[in-house]
């Protein structure tokens, strides 16, 4: 993230990844318009790349994301999950792509060693219950 680079941004060195023209990818919480002014650059061409640059807001994923993931990643695993199932999941977990990953596989994981099926009780039992170390 760029707003971790702090003072003395290593200006030649980010001009001299912008010119490479390869694809580049620089997260942040400011628009890259409006860095040469927190960061005082100094080098003119690397403020007029930066006012160039594309960018665009990402916002946190909603329901439909989160519910089609979940659906998506069941089905990896080859289980058919109730879709009430899966939105009580979600509404009880935290909102993020990896929470639902790791939770699904520890799902998967207890039902294959307790031999149950993945239905609301079992969801209930494991989001009641401690949450496991990650297992990625």
């Amino acid at each position: 993230m760029v707003e971790n680079v702090g003072p003395g941004v290593p200006e030649a060195s980010l001009f001299a990844l912008l010119e490479r023209g390869a694809p580049l990818l620089l997260t942040a919480q400011l628009s890259p318009s409006d860095w040469p002014q927190v960061f005082k650059l100094a080098l003119p061409d690397l403020n007029s790349r930066l006012r160039a640059l594309l960018a665009f807001d990402l916002w946190a994923p909603d329901d439909a994301l989160l519910m089609g993931l979940a659906v998506k990643l069941f089905a990896d695993r080859q289980l058919m999950v109730p879709e009430s199932v899966v939105a009580h999941m979600i509404r009880s977990l935290e909102r993020s792509p990896g929470a639902i990953r790791d939770f699904i596989a520890r799902a998967d994981a207890v039902a294959l060693a307790e031999k149950r099926p993945i239905n609301l009780s079992l969801i209930k039992d494991l989001l009641a219950g401690p949450p496991a170390p990650s297992v990625f």
